[in-house]
């Protein structure tokens, strides 16, 4: 019995998640004020949440990363500064920041952007081949009539408005686990700079 996933190979997020916004203690914001390189960026500690695939992107690219099984312990650990950063999409930021406002000390960074790309697909059985064609068609036809854009956009605008991609750094990573990756998925990506 064939036991396979498939996906379809579309990034459904357009890659935002791999625009990398940090949480961290007011102290800690500061100094990153002041980096300038990645070499820099590696003083600095992370905490992920355990099973999470970006702690061994960051451990590939030299950072030191702690992971931790709760996902809320990660807020209070990163504002009592048991880690210097908690990295998260810049599409997932702001409602964070929101939820999370009353715990004391934790800001955020706002001079840069850790960046690795990041496609997020839709995965189903293999056996599904039909769904898997069927939402392929679908979402590369509302990808050139724009509608999945406006979807996208209506539902992103107010996180990525907070963040102010305009205003910071970028520091490129590579993700050694797209290297099997065989289509064009980076053409689809969202692009910060071009405002698309």
């Amino acid at each position: 019995e064939d036991k396979g996933m498939g996906f379809v190979p579309f990034p459904v997020d357009l890659g935002i998640v791999g625009y990398r916004v940090c949480f961290a203690h007011p102290s800690i914001t500061k100094k990153l004020s002041l980096v300038d390189s990645l070499e820099d960026l590696r003083d600095f500690t992370h905490g992920q949440g355990a099973g999470w695939t970006d702690i061994e992107i960051l451990r590939h690219n030299g950072f030191n990363v702690t992971e931790v099984p709760n996902y809320e312990s990660l807020f209070k650990m990163v504002a009592n500064r048991r880690f210097d950063l908690f990295c998260r999409g810049a599409n997932e930021l702001f409602d964070e920041m929101k939820v999370h406002r009353q715990i004391q000390n934790l800001s955020y960074d706002k001079s840069m952007v850790i960046y690795y790309p990041f496609p997020r697909f839709f995965y189903t059985n293999t056996k599904n081949s039909r769904a898997l064609d069927r939402i392929r068609r679908g979402l590369l036809k509302s990808y050139k009539n724009g509608s999945l854009q406006r979807l996208w956009r209506q539902h992103y605008k107010e996180s990525l408005d907070f963040v102010e991609f305009d205003k910071r750094r970028t520091f490129t990573l590579t993700n050694p686990f797209i290297k099997q990756l065989k289509f064009e998925y980076q053409k689809y990506f969202y692009n910060p700079s071009l405002r698309n």
